[in-house]
């Protein structure tokens, strides 16, 4: 099989492996630096060997984005309503002038099926869970928020914004989880926590220009407050900490960037700075 550039298919194209240069003999270094993705990198690719598994039926897409935010690595997915996207099963066209290969035909029906969704979007394999093919797409330069959401939306807090996930969706990331996973050199990237707070409407715009709820909540104060999903939240907050001990003294703070207050019988993450949370407004 021919290599393809990534720049053949401006839109949607297939990233295969290339073989490494001849004149190579020094360990690349360089790769130590660099974002790894392992569970995608080991997905099936060959669209001969998938062809039959999905023209009969609807086809589930998982769509997917790297961001790198404040030195920050994460995947998130598009999942809109709370469900993955699906397409109608693919078939073998018959209009295959446009096409050289099945590999480009089933990459013409994906871009097809995908136009709609704003950036870049790359096959980049798929798997099979419970019997039915979940095609995998990445996208780039995309930069929307609705119906976008991360793995603790899922499983640790399976609903955002109230809005529950489908049962079924809980349990494809519950044995896929490690979709989520990033490395760099050999560390795993942290996975961001999801929380929530309520900023008043005149502050909206704020939040959305700079994804920062400092100094915008109802109390006066540099302190971020947040919280696990109530009813009247609008702001959901991605942070990337590590776990720790919950307090009942509200003075830890002094002494760290963070704190798991329990007052009341009530928790609240109360965060010194901005600089491990990102902001998004409902």
């Amino acid at each position: 099989m021919n290599y393809i550039r990534d720049n053949e298919i401006s839109d949607i194209s297939i990233i295969l492996p290339k073989p490494p240069p001849s004149n190579i003999t020094e360990p690349i270094t360089i790769l130590n630096t660099i974002v790894q993705h392992p569970y995608i990198e080991h997905l099936a690719h060959t669209t001969n060997n998938l062809t039959h598994l999905i023209g009969q039926s609807e086809v589930k897409i998982l769509l997917y984005r790297i961001n790198h935010v404040n030195g920050h690595h994460y995947v998130d997915y598009y999942i809109p309503n709370t469900r993955l996207l699906t397409i109608p099963g693919f078939k073998d066209s018959s209009d295959t002038n446009n096409y050289p290969s099945k590999e480009y035909t089933f990459i013409g029906y994906l871009k097809t099926h995908l136009a709609d969704i704003p950036g870049t979007k790359r096959y980049k394999g798929y798997l099979i869970h419970n019997t039915e093919p979940y095609i995998v797409v990445q996208t780039r330069d995309n930069h929307n928020v609705d119906g976008w959401c991360v793995l603790w939306d899922v499983l640790a807090n399976k609903q955002i914004y109230g809005l529950r996930y489908d049962s079924s969706l809980m349990e494809f990331f519950t044995k896929h989880h490690k979709l989520s996973e990033l490395y760099i050199n050999d560390t795993m990237c942290i996975l961001p926590s999801v929380l929530y707070c309520q900023v008043p409407e005149s502050n909206i715009d704020y939040v959305r220009k700079y994804r920062s709820c400092q100094y915008v909540q109802r109390e006066i104060t540099p302190l971020i407050k947040l919280h696990r999903f109530s009813l009247d939240d609008n702001v959901r907050n991605l942070c990337f900490i590590t776990d720790t001990d919950i307090t009942n003294t509200y003075l830890d703070i002094e002494t760290n960037d963070y704190i798991i207050l329990d007052e009341y019988n009530t928790i609240t993450y109360i965060f010194k700075h901005d600089a491990d949370i990102i902001s998004f407004v409902k």
